[in-house]
């Protein structure tokens, strides 16, 4: 798995686990009683955030503990990540292998949560930032209307979702076939993220780099661009829908910025530096160029207008 830049911000949350790209797997958490009373308890079921190429479900600061200590069944979900669950490459891949990954979970759940304690017809899911694209992602897909009831979707990169990611798509997908085909010789995990890292590299030329790897529109089971805004107000009126977004929404991406990690870490005035870039970085130019609204106000007439 390929480190990630959230490091800087959150610090080494991964530090001292054991990680590895066979993640096919979910963790549920019940309480003794969910266990033996035979009453059936709301399900919550979280997608952890990442950009698609890091972190994992069963992370201790996902931990669900707290929840299912007060009553509820918890499920965390890990899957595919990066080119190994997101990059259609010709002849070789399909795309949203890690959509997938999420469906056949979901479809566990309903087949099994009952055993648990759980109720397969309250089931709520919840995530944030790529996790709660993915539940965007979820709600418009084919065939999954009866895997979940409500969501929560915490963060969502809204934005970089409705942009055309398509180009970026296809210009990936041709690199990664052109470095796979130069030999017939199958390639280890280590080969394949050295390739994932290229890959990054390469997505930076394009609008939509931010979100190098995820979903795809318009490969199944998504609709096409075109059609995602018909779809969501489709899935909307079906369930419960709360999305919420932080006080300093995005902040710590300035911080991940590896140039401006250079000018903090100078002596003697990197302290100064890093307190008027996060005074600065308060505000943000709207598209509109009318007035320089804070940067969360746009995060919230983004999610309350798609």
């Amino acid at each position: 798995m390929v480190p990630s830049r959230l490091d800087s911000v959150t610090g080494p949350i991964t530090s001292g686990r054991m990680q590895d790209e066979d993640c096919l797997h979910l963790t549920v958490t019940a309480s003794v009683e969910a266990l033996t009373d035979g009453k059936k308890r709301p399900v919550m079921v979280f997608l952890h955030g990442g950009a698609y190429v890091s972190g994992g479900g069963d992370l201790d600061a996902y931990s669900p503990v707290g929840l299912a200590q007060r009553g509820l069944v918890m499920v965390n979900i890990t899957h595919r990540l990066g080119l190994f669950g997101y990059l259609p490459i010709h002849d070789r891949a399909p795309a949203n292998l890690g959509l997938y990954d999420q469906i056949m979970a979901l479809e566990w759940i309903q087949g099994n949560i009952a055993d648990f304690g759980g109720d397969p017809n309250r089931v709520t899911l919840f995530g944030e930032s790529a996790g709660a694209d993915s539940i965007f992602c979820l709600m418009i897909a084919e065939g999954t209307r009866h895997l979940f009831h409500q969501a929560i979707l915490q963060s969502a990169p809204l934005g970089v979702r409705m942009m055309d990611r398509e180009q970026m798509i296809q210009a990936l997908g041709a690199l990664g076939h052109h470095r796979l085909a130069s030999s017939e010789a199958p390639r280890t995990t280590d080969e394949m993220l050295c390739l994932q890292v290229e890959l990054l590299m390469e997505a930076k030329k394009h609008p939509s780099g931010l979100m190098a790897f995820g979903p795809s529109l318009g490969h199944a089971p998504l609709p096409p661009l075109s059609e995602v805004s018909h779809k969501v107000q489709q899935a909307a009126k079906q369930i419960n829908l709360f999305i919420g977004y932080t006080t300093h929404e995005g902040a710590p991406f300035a911080r991940m910025n590896d140039t401006l990690r250079s000018y903090f870490d100078l002596p003697l005035i990197g302290w100064l530096i890093e307190r008027l870039m996060n005074s600065l970085s308060y505000w943000v130019p709207g598209q509109t160029g009318q007035k320089p609204p804070c940067y969360t106000d746009r995060n919230r007439e983004l999610y309350f207008t798609v």
